[in-house]
């Protein structure tokens, strides 16, 4: 009786990742594409939006009501700081992500076709920033062909949206 020896498999994550492409507040960022998050294309009178009263500037700038169900809707822009103050669009898109099991909607001004990126051309942000007392909305670059830095945002880090 022989016996044949064989090496374990070394068990790695993905070789790649889906990101969805978009621009907010005339910047470029990624999101980790996947059933969480969906693009949703508005224009005048086909989805409502509510105005939040007072607390506009640092809650949603609005909800949306759709098939009977409605979540709150934020000015991504804003919060990342890249505008002084926030705006509910007439028209445009949104992406709808799932954040703590909620649905929540971010205006953006455009997006791109999602797009498979190896996992091997995201550069991670380094751990001393994540031991800071809050963590990072980046969690990581990914330097495209172009030479366009794209910041990969998490979401649920955003302190706005943190109940």
């Amino acid at each position: 009786m022989s016996f044949q020896t064989q090496k374990p498999k070394r068990i790695t994550g993905p070789t790649s990742l889906e990101i969805l492409v978009f621009q907010a507040g005339g910047q470029w960022f990624g999101l980790r594409s996947g059933r969480q998050i969906r693009l949703v294309s508005f224009g005048p009178g086909q989805l409502k939006f509510f105005e939040t009263p007072s607390e506009k500037e640092s809650g949603p700038v609005g909800f949306l009501t759709k098939t009977g169900a409605s979540f709150p809707v934020y000015d991504l822009a804003y919060l990342l700081g890249l505008k002084s103050e926030p705006g509910l669009p007439a028209e445009g898109q949104l992406i709808q992500a799932l954040v703590e099991n909620q649905p929540v909607g971010f205006i953006i001004e455009q997006a791109q076709e999602i797009q498979r990126v190896p996992v091997p051309e995201l550069r991670q942000i380094p751990a001393i920033i994540n031991d800071l007392w809050t963590a990072p909305v980046v969690w990581a670059v990914w330097l495209r062909p172009d030479n366009t830095l794209i910041p990969l945002l998490d979401l649920a880090f955003i302190p706005a949206i943190q109940a």
